[in-house]
């Protein structure tokens, strides 16, 4: 008896699968799902843990805050917050909607933090004297060439709250005032910025009218402080080229800088461009070194740009610029400042003057023993206050300058510096 015949057909279009497990593309499915829920865990974990550190509440225990740094914390606290939130309404229901917002806000939070801090850098610099409790009145006026400088026989005040509550009287020639001890005695001609002028106290209690009334008066020179707070090199050899005709041989010129004044220049551009910003600060136009040539440079116009929004900046997107940019000027700073000192001195010698230069060192320079720049490429010669720093702080307890106890100190440490000078000179004689 023959056995039935069975016949099978395949239709058009259709695949035999024989072999294949039907339960392959649920196992596939899955493992894609569980890869989306660990990587929504961490963001969930990541973000919350973000929300909870990184905010003004607990970082004002370590910092300072001022107004726009709250803005801006908490700023990025909402975009931390929306994307642990939306993380975790995700791992609750799954629902692709979550998971689009999610990737959206991630997408958008890079360029509203960046609105954001550029937008704060002005507000901040219009701001930041009054939020600090920091004033000073009568003591500046426009200057055509220098941009500002002290008025000539004003007498102004500066109040830091919490610091220092300073008279400054200014003399005949713009200069803080130091008594002169000799009639016709060489004269030490001292140029600087803030910590030379001395920020922050009164005229007797600078670190010049200390070393005037002590080591220069026993080897008979007179003082003459030429400092102007804000001051960077090519102001101060500007200064120097206006009240050349009081130098006389046998007078000392000394620049007293610190290392970031040499930043502070139309190379640079960050410090300087501050000042059409800042409440109450006359500026005029001020002769700056541009491509090696002096100009006349008017601040308003060359900082009016997009760049000085991000030289502004006062968190992640300026410190990143900065980091990028600041390098690549190291070399153009370096011999922009050594054509200054070679022309200082140039004046120095030809009006029979030796010229000195000392590089002072901030507070927070000596707390971290390191320049905020790195001037050790100088082929000009100089002395440097970092190797003698004190191991006690020489600042005021919210202001950056020196106290009156490391105003004595720096006065001490100029009297060495100087006295090491005129036991060279006299050794050359």
């Amino acid at each position: 008896m023959r056995s039935p015949v069975v016949v099978s057909t395949i239709g058009e279009g259709q695949v035999n699968q024989v072999g294949t497990n039907p339960s392959s593309s649920v196992s596939s499915e899955a493992l894609q799902r569980q890869k989306r829920l660990g990587r929504f865990t961490q963001a969930a974990l990541s973000f919350g843990t973000l929300t909870v550190l990184v905010n003004p509440l607990v970082l004002r225990l370590f910092l300072r805050l001022d107004p726009d740094a709250w803005i801006y914390l908490l700023t990025l606290d909402a975009v931390f917050l929306g994307l642990f939130a939306l993380s975790v309404f995700y791992l609750r229901t799954e629902r692709d909607g979550f998971r689009r917002a999610f990737r959206i806000v991630l997408l958008i939070a890079p360029f509203l933090l960046v609105g954001t801090e550029l937008f704060l850098a002005p507000w901040r610099l219009r701001n930041v004297d009054s939020w600090r409790a920091v004033s000073i009145e009568g003591v500046y006026e426009p200057h055509p060439l220098l941009g500002w400088r002290p008025i000539p026989n004003g007498r102004g005040r500066h109040v830091s709250e919490g610091n220092f509550d300073a008279t400054y009287d200014i003399d005949e020639l713009g200069r803080k005032a130091i008594p002169a001890s000799f009639s016709d005695g060489p004269t030490l001609h001292v140029f600087g910025d803030s910590y030379t002028f001395g920020h922050g106290a009164d005229n007797e209690d600078t670190a010049l009218n200390v070393l005037a009334r002590g080591f220069a008066k026993d080897r008979g020179f007179n003082v003459a402080n030429y400092a102007v707070m804000g001051y960077g090199l090519e102001q101060m050899v500007t200064r120097l080229k206006i009240h050349n005709d009081r130098i006389r041989p046998g007078d000392y010129v000394i620049f007293l800088p610190t290392s970031f004044d040499l930043l502070r220049n139309m190379i640079h551009k960050q410090f300087l461009c501050q000042f059409p910003v800042r409440q109450n600060t006359p500026v005029g136009e001020l002769v700056m070194r541009v491509n090696g040539n002096w100009t006349a440079t008017d601040l308003r116009q060359a900082c009016d740009d997009i760049e000085n929004l991000f030289l502004q900046s006062n968190f992640l997107v300026g410190l990143a610029y900065r980091s990028i940019r600041n390098p690549m000027l190291h070399d153009a700073l370096i011999d922009n400042a050594d054509a200054i000192f070679q022309e200082a001195e140039s004046i120095a010698t030809e009006a029979g003057a030796t010229f000195v230069l000392v590089f002072l060192a901030a507070p927070w320079e000596c707390e971290k023993r390191r320049l905020d720049f790195d001037f050790t490429d100088l082929r000009s010669d100089y002395r440097s206050m970092l190797e003698h720093c004190p191991s006690f702080s020489l600042r005021f307890p919210t202001d950056s300058h020196w106290s009156p106890e490391g105003l004595r100190w720096v006065a001490g440490f100029l009297e060495e510096q100087l006295d090491s000078v005129l036991r060279a000179d006299k050794q050359l004689e």
